[in-house]
């Protein structure tokens, strides 16, 4: 069915999916991507690079904004098959907020592409979910897990994990404003986000998934929660947020697993990450940094005490 609006005939919705009942067939994708955004067009190249080297097939992104260029700054994947970008510009009731908005974009997601996506990941643009097992490193890898059996879930849960930038007072304006989001954000929280906190995020599996709102399964499923310290967990680079800059507080420890990763799947040029390394620690020492990565590997460096692990629940 195709929607245009009145008042603009420009504007137009093609193609929509009103209802589609079940299927027998196997669905188009193993794990698609979905989010929502707005006026964030230039974080968004990084995020689909990575995820898509993590296992992502194909990704969704209703663009809320009415003066987007994300059709020009994502153009390769747009071009590749890899992106479907959705217009969703649409307003808050007055008396609401733009959760409204976003809510409305998630279901939508999910009811469309409920026998198309066998699971489908629920994140931001500034969050990247990162798996910590060496003998399951990529997303799929935990989903097809036969020990886990997760088919029958509503979703998987992952717990956020604080990354920020440095502090600009040691000279590092220069460093914080060049690069990548990963080199941008060595620095992270002590310890995860303990979970329903309004901080998780969720590994959808639609086909089982009759409400979704921003954090989990609302009408359901049950919910499985992966370890953040040994399985898989959500690095949240929320200090590279417009909406959250200088965002960094409590303990904080050097993390450079993430940008070591990013590196390995880009083939990059080592020598040049240690030399970048070589300049962040000294000046996190002069901080009161703490060094994690002299911990050892991803494992151990994440060890913390509130690990969580494998629990299931309910839907919430």
């Amino acid at each position: 069915m195709n929607f245009r609006l009145a008042s603009n005939p420009d504007i137009a919705y093609e193609n929509i999916t009103v209802c589609q009942a079940a299927t027998n067939k196997s669905p188009k994708y193993f794990l698609t991507m979905c989010t929502m955004t707005k006026d964030m067009d230039r974080y968004v190249p990084h995020w689909l690079d990575y995820h898509k080297m993590m296992g992502v097939e194909h990704v969704y992104i209703y663009d809320n904004s009415r003066k987007s260029i994300l059709a020009r700054t994502t153009r390769k994947h747009i071009k590749s098959g890899f992106l479907t970008i959705i217009p969703w510009s649409h307003k808050h009731s007055p008396t609401k907020s733009y959760l409204e908005v976003q809510v409305a974009s998630e279901n939508d997601c999910m009811w469309r592409h409920k026998h198309i996506s066998h699971w489908m990941m629920k994140i931001d643009v500034d969050e990247f979910l990162q798996p910590l097992d060496p003998n399951r490193p990529t997303i799929p890898d935990y989903l097809k897990d036969r020990n886990l059996d997760l088919d029958h879930l509503g979703s998987v849960r992952i717990q956020n994990w604080f990354f920020c930038r440095h502090s600009v007072k040691y000279g590092l304006q220069q460093l914080m404003n060049t690069r990548s989001v990963f080199e941008r954000n060595l620095i992270r929280h002590a310890e995860p986000v303990p979970i329903n906190r309004g901080r998780d995020k969720a590994i959808a599996r639609p086909a089982n998934v009759h409400l979704y709102k921003i954090h989990g399964v609302k009408l359901g499923g049950d919910t499985l929660t992966l370890s953040p310290t040994s399985e898989m967990r959500m690095v949240h680079y929320r200090g590279d947020n417009p909406l959250h800059h200088g965002f960094c507080s409590g303990r904080q420890y050097a993390d450079f697993s993430m940008i070591r990763l990013w590196y390995k799947l880009n083939g990059g040029n080592v020598t040049d990450l240690n030399m970048h390394l070589g300049k962040m620690l000294p000046l996190m020492k002069k901080m009161g940094i703490k060094d994690a990565n002299s911990l050892g590997n991803s494992s151990k460096l994440l060890a913390v005490s509130n690990t969580t692990g494998k629990t299931i629940t309910g839907t919430q």
